[in-house]
């Protein structure tokens, strides 16, 4: 059955303008505790992690670029082979003008994909012995010279998409595999015929890890402004709309549909909200239903009022296959969250993690509310619940996962403008997102950045020991963590078959330069 985007969309963007689903209750669910932390050290900053369900736990880190200028190349790898309890020495693969960005996932038979980003394109290396060994990296076909944010995904066994946001055209682009990364084709149109999108997406866009099902389609998250507040902001007005296009055909074409607006020009709101504080996060559980998990604002807040909240929104799978999208649930309402994560389990099944400031000496309201605020003093987060279909989900109480706050100061969600003139204050040290799986009997299993020195950026790897599990099933899909393999199988039906026709982008202003860029040029084990 074709799965398409018939939504009650119009009253859910019509309801979002005024509030939220409430914030969250917290209910009787069972608090969740973590182990002991592993550090893995550094060059830190923006992990991915990818657990391939047969024991073996993959975690990347850029190093920052280029790379080769520190006599190093862009990636810095680490392997478990024992679920997560422990991590060998870590090794520095990629390619030497790499460094800016990073990306890790498996197929369903194990076979291991590295995506290193230059500036000028996308290199992907690959390992069919868990990582000791590794290709030389190939440099992916692409439109033009200005990759921002690669992701991989994959499909079966020998198929991978490369989906990345041009920085200069500000669009989000796709291209396919069937080769195992060998070779790369130009995939379809994600804006479809959405010419809203088009518009809106020339100039201002941030692009999520895309997440497939278990027949094989493929979904991509695309957050943008509207094309009125870019030109009226100088191409960087609030990220306040989502869109989802799907690909039922193997990418060769996608349907877009806008699935949440907090634009003050659509709801009746006076002044927008805005997600995008950073990378939201798209997930996909068990039963083929959609989350967000997202940080930002439903409208402007008021004067000292916290200036980023947690969110799920919820696209809930019909009968027929379509998507019923949800009023964002607010999981926070005091104190100021950042960088979301996500993972999933059963349908119904979904854990938020993020970074949260705390009531500390010399840091009150004013300064806790504001997560740019150099004062503050992170912690870490999970929530969970267990009936996220339901129409008032219950979460557990947030469990605090960190001891140590992992971030000391603001932090700052402005890309490549954070320490300039241009930012709104905080440092990028952790750079732009953590990540978090489970593995195949549903423990959360999380790395996420950290320098509490305030210089040295790591990672660290935690994993669930109590409390309920998110068992995996054929689909599923953990954001920046990937979809965590079953009985070492993706659980995919062969997909539709590949056509050589293309399918171009067209979007205004396609020579228009991203000013909302990401990417980083720094040395590794410094402040990012």
């Amino acid at each position: 059955m074709r799965t398409s985007f018939s939504i009650t969309v119009v009253a859910l963007l019509a309801a979002t303008a005024l509030t939220a689903a409430g914030a969250h209750h917290v209910g009787a669910e069972t608090p969740l505790s973590f182990s002991s932390v592993q550090d893995l050290g550094g060059p830190g900053g923006e992990p991915s992690i990818q657990d391939d369900g047969n024991g073996n736990v993959y975690i990347t880190s850029p190093v920052g670029g280029p790379a080769g200028v520190n006599r190093q190349v862009g990636v810095q790898f680490w392997h478990s082979s024992n679920g997560g309890a422990s991590f060998g020495p870590s090794k520095n693969i990629g390619f030497q003008l790499g460094g800016f960005d990073s990306d890790v996932t498996t197929d369903n038979t194990g076979f291991l994909y590295v995506a290193d980003l230059e500036a000028a394109a996308t290199y992907i290396t690959t390992s069919g012995d868990h990582g000791a060994n590794f290709t030389s990296p190939v440099k992916s076909t692409q439109a033009g010279p200005e990759d921002d944010r690669e992701w991989l995904t994959t499909v079966g066994s020998n198929t991978v998409y490369l989906t990345y946001h041009d920085l200069a055209a500000g669009v989000p682009l796709i291209f396919k595999s069937t080769d195992r990364g060998k070779t790369f084709t130009r995939a379809g149109n994600i804006f479809g015929t959405n010419s809203a999108f088009i518009a809106d997406a020339a100039a201002n866009t941030l692009l999520s890890k895309p997440v497939v099902d278990a027949a094989g389609n493929i979904f991509i998250l695309t957050n943008t402004s509207t094309a009125a507040q870019n030109l009226n902001n100088n191409g960087t007005g609030p990220f306040d709309r989502l869109y989802l296009s799907e690909s039922t055909d193997g990418g060769m074409t996608f349907t877009a549909t806008l699935i949440s607006d907090t634009s003050n020009g659509s709801t009746t709101n006076a002044k927008s909200g805005t997600y995008a504080k950073v990378f939201n996060q798209l997930a996909i559980d068990a039963g083929g239903n959609l989350y967000i998990a997202a940080a930002g604002t439903l409208m402007t807040p008021a004067a000292g009022a916290p200036n980023s909240n947690m969110f799920l929104i919820r696209g809930i799978k019909q009968g027929d296959g379509t998507y019923q999208w949800k009023n964002p649930v607010q999981l926070t309402s005091d104190h100021a969250q950042v960088f979301p994560a996500i993972a999933v389990g059963q349908a119904g099944q979904v854990a938020v993690g993020y970074y949260g400031t705390t009531t500390v000496a010399g840091c009150a309201a004013s300064c806790y509310n504001d997560y740019r605020n150099d004062s503050n003093k992170f912690q870490y987060y999970v929530t969970e619940t267990l009936n996220a279909l339901d129409p008032n989900p219950t979460f557990s109480a947030p469990t605090q996962v960190t001891t140590t706050p992992p971030h000391p100061g603001g932090i700052c969600t402005d890309g490549v403008f954070c320490g300039t003139p241009l930012s709104s204050g905080g440092n990028r040290n952790l750079a732009d997102f953590e990540s978090m799986t489970v593995d195949p009997a549903g423990n959360i299993e999380l790395v996420i950045p950290a320098d509490q020195d305030g210089t040295n950026t790591h990672n660290l790897f935690y994993k669930q020991a109590t409390g309920p599990q998110l068992v995996p099933g054929a689909t599923n899909g953990n954001g920046t963590g990937n979809r965590t393999y079953v009985n070492n199988t993706g659980g995919q039906v062969p997909e539709a078959p590949w056509a050589s026709a293309l399918l171009l982008v067209g979007a205004a202003g396609a020579a228009a330069v991203m000013v909302r860029g990401r990417r980083r040029e720094d040395s590794p084990g410094t402040a990012r």
